[in-house]
């Protein structure tokens, strides 16, 4: 099976948007050869790792295993679905399903969204994205009827979670205590605002795909990111250390997912297939930044950039998490999360439980067996 990209023109893609005509209907009409077409948005181009490691597969999968009843249709590179509208979107049936990114708009989102913008303001708490991805797909899916209730308000079903890993420290300047940071203008997105505030940053507001121009022409010193950004940003060009700060995790709460009323027209045995399919995609999409960054650190030349944070950094960054807890649910309660503090008491249990689970020699096969053994294997489908 192919995934299909560009199945239909922009322009007529953006005419149906304005007639409010659901793109996935669309597309059925287009093609009038699946029982279940199910269109998937993104702001990501298809190239680019996790729609590659995640999405792309999980959506093969989904004709695979479902003997083609299912047509799966991926519409990426922000064509339709931008960071910011993914909700709206699905809400909307002008997609079927979206990878859903709260963090790019935090600021307008916890009115409309508290539960899902909670998670991401706490991951600060979240230092492994394998562990992440699990317990916050376990959260959501099993132990969070609130999450729920949240995701059915958007007409949205979600089935997996997903985390990048625990943010560095990536500098023009060679930084290492924590008086060498002290001042320095630090692009900050999410839980990362108050963390550079905590250690004597200056918090920038900058999109990620600003960073490589604002590094160049010193509008920021540094930035909070992945180390795949020396290559995919080519921040190796212009960085000169990489500070293994352990930041936290940036979440995307909802990463695999369907319309809800799409989900509720489907058979049982449809269900069955996109619950079958989302733990190996989740499983790959996990390992892969991992495994990415250590090839991109392991280049020659690029072990001279790591440097280790001074303990008063470490210390100053646990503190502020912990600070930042408590500032999350206050915040939460405030846009009307009532029992804030027992959701986040009972997703620190899941997430320590799977951080028992998830051991060093964990391979993406044996990942993929935990998650659904521990989750999908109690996912009712009803």
């Amino acid at each position: 099976m192919n995934v299909e990209l560009g199945f239909i023109s922009l322009a007529v893609l953006m005419g149906l948007m304005a007639m409010r005509v659901p793109i996935g209907l669309a597309l059925i009409a287009a093609t009038a050869q699946a029982d279940v077409t199910h269109v998937y948005g993104a702001a990501s181009a298809p190239s680019e790792r996790h729609p590659r490691e995640g999405t792309l597969p999980w959506l093969e999968a989904l004709t695979a295993q479902s003997d083609g009843r299912i047509q799966s249709s991926f519409l990426g590179g922000g064509a339709v679905v931008t960071a910011k509208n993914s909700m709206s979107a699905m809400r909307d049936g002008l997609i079927d399903g979206a990878f859903i990114s709260t963090v790019c708009f935090l600021a307008e989102f916890p009115a409309e969204s508290p539960v899902n913008s909670l998670f991401v303001n706490i991951g600060g708490i979240m230092r492994d994205p394998v562990v992440a991805s699990a317990a916050l797909t376990e959260m959501s899916l099993l132990h969070c009827p609130e999450c729920d209730a949240e995701f059915k308000e958007w007409n949205t079903r979600n089935l997996g979670s997903s985390s990048l890993p625990s943010y560095s420290l990536i500098s023009k300047p060679e930084v290492r205590p924590l008086e060498d940071v002290s001042g320095l203008q630090v692009r900050s997105s999410g839980h990362t605002v108050t963390l550079a505030s905590a250690i004597g940053t200056i918090p920038t507001n900058m999109t990620y795909t600003e960073v490589y121009e604002g590094m160049q022409r010193n509008q920021i010193d540094c930035t909070f990111g992945s180390a795949v950004w020396l290559e995919s940003l080519s921040l190796g060009d212009v960085a000169k250390n990489v500070l293994h700060i352990d930041a936290g995790a940036v979440t995307a709460p909802s990463t695999y997912n369907i319309r809800e009323d799409l989900w509720q027209s489907l058979s049982p045995e449809d269900r069955q297939v996109f619950i079958d399919t989302v733990p190996i995609a989740m499983a790959r999409a996990a390992f892969s930044p991992v495994n990415e960054e250590n090839t991109v650190l392991e280049t020659p030349g690029r072990n001279d950039m790591q440097l280790q944070p001074d303990d008063a950094t470490i210390d100053a960054i646990k503190a502020q998490s912990e600070k930042d807890l408590d500032a999350a649910i206050t915040k939460a309660g405030g846009a009307g999360v009532g029992n804030a503090a027992d959701i986040v008491a009972r997703f620190r249990e899941v997430y320590a439980r799977w951080d028992g689970l998830v051991t060093p020699d964990l391979t993406v096969d044996a990942y993929h067996a935990l998650l659904k053994r521990e989750i999908y294997d109690h996912y009712p489908i009803e």
